[in-house]
């Protein structure tokens, strides 16, 4: 049974999906990437997390169906503030115990962030596709840089917005320029149905509180962040993705203390889709490994 949290932080409301939640322990939070949504990670979700752990899908900030406070401005979205309510929100989701944290794309940012700044929450890490620097390529770094030219750009970034939740082929093809092997992303079996369940949330993006993430994101680096980071990283990625350069998983893997860097040949921004098996593998090994 799937269980609803709202969570009201500071002004923000944020939203978990909770799973499996009569097991007290352990427990993992897994957070999303740019304009996609909690139930992004609920069809295809790996079977050792079903197996074993109580897990929640938590919302960035200002992604449907959370909601920024009235009068948020876009100089408020810092990678402070993103860790620290994040932080918040993991805390309170666990119960305060250490939680293994895992994100895809700007949800790895996060789920590093909160390492950082609350070393005490993070028992192990999982960064998909990751990032500690914000400038990002392909569809996606051209969006950044709309989002950058004022109400214009905005205006432009918000009806690619509408356009791609027009429809679900239109969703497919531009989710499939995120990819580096398209016809294994689109065999997968969760591949479809997570389609369907998250272009409902799509079409309920407001779109200018998605623009300050594009529009601030080329100027967030928390690289300086990665030596503080206690708990053991998994730096997981595509060698292919074209919208996060693999150099940043490289990274991540030489700046954290303990941490290891798995590359996956061949796949893009969705490895978990385009390399199913392998990525299964490495992040129940993983899980197993690090939390018991």
């Amino acid at each position: 049974m799937t269980t609803h949290h709202q969570l009201e932080i500071d002004g923000h409301r944020l939203v978990a999906l909770g799973f499996h939640e009569e097991r007290p322990r352990p427990v993992a939070v897994f957070l999303h990437g740019i304009a996609s949504s909690p139930v992004f990670w609920a069809a295809g979700q790996t079977p050792v997390f079903n197996q074993r752990f109580r897990w929640y899908a938590l919302t960035l900030p200002g992604h449907y169906p959370a909601a920024f406070p009235a009068g948020f401005q876009r100089a408020d979205l810092t990678a402070e503030m993103l860790a620290c309510l994040l932080a918040e929100a993991v805390r309170r989701l666990a119960g305060g115990e250490p939680a293994l944290l895992v994100g895809h794309s700007t949800g790895g940012f996060a789920a590093l962030a909160i390492a950082a700044v609350a070393p005490e929450l993070a028992r192990s890490v999982i960064s998909v596709s990751g990032f500690v620097q914000g400038r990002w390529g392909g569809p996606l770094g051209l969006l950044q840089q709309l989002a950058r030219r004022g109400p214009a750009g905005e205006t432009l970034l918000a009806a690619n917005f509408r356009l791609m939740g027009s429809s679900l082929a239109l969703y497919r093809a531009a989710v499939r320029l995120y990819t580096a092997d398209a016809r294994a992303f689109f065999a997968f079996a969760a591949t479809e149905p997570t389609f369907r369940a998250t272009l409902p949330d799509l079409q309920r993006l407001d779109a200018r509180a998605v623009a300050h993430y594009f529009a601030r994101m080329p100027d967030i680096d928390i690289a300086g962040w990665l030596p503080r980071i206690q708990a053991p990283v998994l730096a997981l990625a595509g060698d292919r993705d074209p919208i996060v350069p693999p150099d940043q998983a490289r990274l991540i893997a030489a700046r954290v203390p303990n941490a290891r860097l798995a590359l996956l040949p061949g796949a893009g921004h969705m490895p978990m889709a385009e390399r199913p098996d392998d990525y299964a593998r490495l992040v129940t090994a993983w899980s197993e490994q690090t939390i018991g």
